[in-house]
């Protein structure tokens, strides 16, 4: 992790020496600062003509870079000025090093706000000794829940799954650090279910083909499109367990999965120790949170207001949320800055013996305490025989460098590019994604199509 953070770090300080490019001169960065957005003494707040920076702390095309992109575009409409959002990704650290990015590193002048998940104001994160954020001092403008992961299964080992005399159902996992991983740790241990972990796996694009090949026979996840692809027009899948969602204190169920038994309706009255009941309580509080929006502490409260006032009008324009539900299902919902203040003042630093018992479940199902590193997950890749290699020609270099595509056989196919964990090289040199051109010759290293390559090593 410490590596990998170090990596982050420097993406990081590219980023900021990015944007001190960006501005025009010194003299006009410090009129920026104070008296382009009103200082703090001011009644109103004007962005005209402002560049406001949205920093996304995962890869481009995953959940929380699509929600963000869309909220920005509906919330500047709300702001006054009506500002251009610029979008920038740093996939550091798990979404940590955009976090600690904008918490420390940005002017308090509302031009730059940052969008990160759950894992971020994890109580086992917040514990690690790179993560120099307190997210109790965040300013919360507002949150989106999308609803709990479903537990996604071949139908024919459905009945595989609760009976311990029959084999046990393969779970395909990256490392089980995502909550519906948690999930099934949890019914493993305290409900008996038959199942047996296999980790190693990327992403979710390769988790879904290898649930196609018969691989594996099951993994979760909250993706409409995939439950959809599974449930609906693939068929011979079914849904056997969900994580819900917490809302007014009570687990509910997706909309059209009524009949997946929750979790939390699974365990009510298996839990017979204090410890496994707090710690559940707060696993549970701690995945209501999905994704979260915050500026940095030391904003003035005037533009706070703003940023939280355009984010409540966006959350009750019915257009944006016609766009949502139809982008990431009919769960969507909305958390408002008051929901998330809570719930991460409730659950980022817990008591040292529920993350120990949650820590120790893991080890029991064969799982690591941690999540991987990148260089365990390629290690893994191999052994399970997912890598491809392939010696090909760039097709297209798209976002920066964040995706390539290129022709693999017969076929087209693609792959992301991750700044932290991808290793580029073009002429024999370390390389950026950035330098990447279209027209390359290239061997490409990467897991399966979509997933974050290995390595891209040029001519």
């Amino acid at each position: 992790m410490t590596n990998s953070y170090m990596r982050a770090l420097t993406h990081i300080r590219s980023i900021e020496r990015l944007s001190a490019m960006l501005a025009l001169s010194a003299s006009v960065m410090a009129a920026c600062l104070t008296s382009s957005v009103q200082a703090a003494s001011a009644e109103t707040v004007d962005f005209t003509g402002k560049r406001i920076n949205a920093i996304i702390g995962y890869p481009p095309g995953g959940g929380t870079d699509a929600v963000t992109r869309l909220l920005g575009r509906f919330m500047r409409e709300h702001m006054p000025g009506k500002p251009t959002m610029v979008y920038r990704n740093i996939p550091a650290g798990r979404g940590t090093g955009g976090a600690e990015y904008v918490a420390h590193k940005t002017p308090k002048n509302g031009l730059y706000w940052y969008a990160g998940a759950n894992n971020v104001v994890d109580g086992e994160m917040l514990r690690r000794k790179e993560v120099n954020y307190d997210p109790r001092t965040f300013n919360f403008i507002g949150g989106f829940d999308r609803s709990g992961s479903l537990i996604l299964m071949r139908a024919e080992k459905r009945a595989n799954f609760r009976n311990s005399t029959l084999p046990p159902v393969i779970i395909g996992t990256a490392d089980g650090s995502d909550t519906w991983g948690e999930l099934l740790v949890w019914g493993k241990i305290y409900l008996g279910w038959n199942i047996k972990f296999v980790i190693g796996y990327p992403g979710t694009a390769s988790l879904l083909l290898a649930i196609q090949r018969g691989e594996i026979e099951a993994f979760g996840t909250s993706v409409a499109h995939i439950i959809d692809e599974l449930l609906v027009k693939q068929k011979g899948y079914a849904a056997v367990s969900q994580i819900g969602s917490l809302r007014g204190g009570k687990v509910i169920s997706r909309i059209g999965f009524e009949n997946v038994p929750t979790l939390a309706s699974e365990i009510e009255g298996k839990l017979r120790d204090d410890l496994a009941k707090q710690a559940f309580r707060y696993w549970t509080k701690s995945n209501e949170i999905d994704k979260f929006f915050f500026i940095a502490p030391g904003t003035p409260k005037e533009i706070i207001a703003v940023y939280r006032d355009a984010f409540d009008k966006t959350a009750k324009d019915p257009n944006f949320m016609r766009v949502a539900r139809k982008q990431f299902g009919p769960d969507f919902g909305v958390q408002s800055h008051v929901d998330i203040t809570d719930m991460v003042s409730e659950t980022a630093y817990p008591d040292e013996k529920v993350l120990t018992l949650l820590r120790n479940m893991k080890v029991k199902v064969g799982l690591p305490t941690e999540p991987l590193t990148q260089e365990e997950k390629n290690r893994l890749i191999a052994k399970l025989g997912l890598g491809k290699k392939i010696k090909t020609t760039l097709a297209a270099v798209k976002k920066g460098g964040r995706v390539i595509e290129f022709i693999a056989g017969k076929d087209k196919d693609s792959a992301r590019v991750s700044s932290s964990n991808t290793k580029v090289m073009i002429g024999g040199k370390s390389a950026r994604r950035g330098e990447l051109k279209p027209g390359m010759a290239c061997e490409v290293e990467y897991a399966s199509s979509g997933d974050a390559a290995m390595s891209i090593l040029c001519k």
